[in-house]
């Protein structure tokens, strides 16, 4: 009784608690997309209660996958749905597993990319876009070649994996609009024209194109080359965070030879 007086109190002064984060990845199903969206919107919430800038990419996280769950559920999108899900779940699972370390304070066991995201949302000027894009760099130059090769065993010859793995750069040509006015909306104070946010958009979607097309290839290599092991994918990601940090915290900062680095 006494521990559930302290975490309530705890909950009602600082937000959601480690304790409630911690049981909400711990006792809830996630094993199909329905149940790890609802659980990724538990996450996004709790973390937003607790005021934190790491709720932004759970926030924009959720805006996607609800996209991608439209096209697996439309006729003719994909080709082969079934293992598009798989990746979208195994994906989750990821950024899970390292979330829930690092509220449990097991450090050592969380990916290099992730420690410097979540490490950042606690400084005291963290920024909610440069908490994002430390976020996307982990979720997609680490986990998405990861989720990838866990999930693709015969990934030079899944010719329907490939293609629905690149279509899915037209959804987000579709839903950047959308995603750009999310981080406009962190972000107030920016006051730029029309024109520069078509600018900010198509450099965003190049690097986005880019880094998923370096994940892919990534994972091929791993699978293929018998020089080439699993832990190419985190020394890489690795040895893009430094250039990742470059990117200042604020939206109206950045400049299209920052954004050209990252290429």
């Amino acid at each position: 009784m006494l521990i559930f007086f302290f975490t309530f109190l705890h909950s009602k002064v600082f937000g959601c608690s480690s304790v409630k984060l911690v049981e909400i990845m711990e006792t809830q199903e996630f094993d199909t997309y329905s149940s790890a969206r609802l659980m990724m919107e538990d996450i996004r919430d709790c973390l937003q209660e607790r005021k934190s800038t790491m709720y932004i990419f759970p926030t924009v996280y959720v805006m996607i996958t609800n996209e991608i769950e439209k096209k697996i559920n439309s006729y003719g999108f994909y080709r082969n749905p079934n293992w598009m899900e798989s990746i979208v779940i195994d994906f989750f699972k990821l950024y899970r597993y390292s979330l829930l370390n690092y509220e449990k304070g097991r450090k050592w066991l969380i990916p290099n990319t992730w420690l410097e995201s979540f490490n950042y949302s606690k400084t005291k000027n963290a920024s909610g876009f440069k908490s994002l894009i430390l976020s996307m760099h982990a979720h997609i130059n680490r986990d998405l070649a990861v989720a990838i090769h866990r999930k693709t065993p015969q990934i030079s010859t899944c010719y329907s994996c490939k293609a629905d793995y690149f279509a899915t750069n037209e959804m987000f040509r579709e839903i950047l609009p959308e995603l750009w006015d999310t981080m406009i909306i962190l972000e107030p104070d920016v006051n730029s024209s029309s024109y520069e946010n078509e600018v900010y958009e198509d450099e965003l979607m190049r690097i986005l194109i880019a880094s998923r097309k370096a994940a892919w290839d990534l994972a091929v290599k791993v699978q293929t080359s018998p020089n080439v092991s699993i832990m190419a994918i985190d020394k890489r990601a690795n040895r893009l965070t430094p250039l990742i940090k470059l990117v200042p915290d604020k939206i109206s900062k950045i400049s299209g030879f920052i954004l050209n680095l990252l290429l």
